[in-house]
């Protein structure tokens, strides 16, 4: 049932944010063309032509980052917690199965919205200057700086999920109130993201106390990122406990 509601929630989020995506990478091309333009011509008009595209450049980068986070947390609350509550919990899913395909969801939606930022920052810089500068024939990678970095991705796609579920805790917690859901949502966000951002303070100095010692920083990295890992998992598993047992035992829909 789960693949079902995945793939349900695919659908209905895909009318609206699949735009944006292929309008993003059409309008990077054209930013890239726009480029390409004023370097090979240098006239003020495709100067002006590349300034103009260049802000509208800044808007997508921003939409493409904030439309898909808020967009699905928009679904969550209305999917979950409004009037369309009634049927979506009427389903023969448990409260884990439905936080699950919102989470999945939305960050894929997230992560791809990454993705597709870093290939056109990709695609801009192929060729032009930085591009073409002289780098060495052969980067000598050892083998132990692959460690930070697969734990730097874990410890990215750990504080994506904890990003989400805090704002599935809270807007949980807010639908028990009879009123000013949506105000008790956001002082709830703000308690606990005050509380976390503590947690992950000391988390991230106690590593470094420890590893005072060392004189290589990728030990020292390595330390950090696995506190932050393992911090921010208990926090992602502790948010999405609380939430599903809100909706299993505390359902309050009006």
């Amino acid at each position: 049932m789960l693949k079902k509601l995945i793939k349900y929630e695919f659908r209905c989020t895909a009318r609206y944010l699949g735009i944006i995506f292929p309008v993003f990478i059409v309008y990077a091309l054209l930013y890239r063309g726009s480029m390409q333009l004023m370097i090979i011509n240098g006239s003020p008009i495709f100067a002006v032509i590349f300034a103009g595209m260049s802000i509208g450049y800044m808007f997508m980068l921003y939409a493409l980052i904030y439309v898909p986070f808020f967009y699905s947390v928009f679904r969550f609350y209305k999917n979950l917690v409004t009037d369309e509550g009634y049927l979506m919990h009427t389903l023969p899913v448990t409260p884990n199965q439905l936080v699950m395909s919102k989470l999945i969801v939305a960050m894929t939606w997230t992560t791809a919205s990454v993705i597709c930022i870093a290939g056109s920052v990709c695609l801009i810089l192929a060729g032009n200057s930085l591009g073409e500068s002289e780098l060495p024939q052969e980067l000598n990678i050892s083998r132990y700086v692959i460690i930070p970095v697969i734990l730097g991705i874990l410890f990215l796609i750990v504080a994506l999920a904890s990003s989400f579920l805090q704002i599935y805790y809270s807007i949980a917690i807010g639908q028990t109130k009879n009123s000013n859901r949506a105000l008790w949502s956001i002082v709830i966000y703000i308690g606990i993201n005050f509380a976390v951002s503590i947690i992950s303070t000391v988390a991230v100095i106690v590593p470094v106390i420890l590893a005072s010692g060392f004189n290589d920083p990728v030990i020292v990295i390595s330390l950090i990122l696995v506190v932050m890992l393992l911090v921010f998992t208990v926090i992602s598993v502790g948010m999405y406990i609380l939430t599903c047992n809100i909706f299993r035992k505390r359902l309050n829909l009006l």
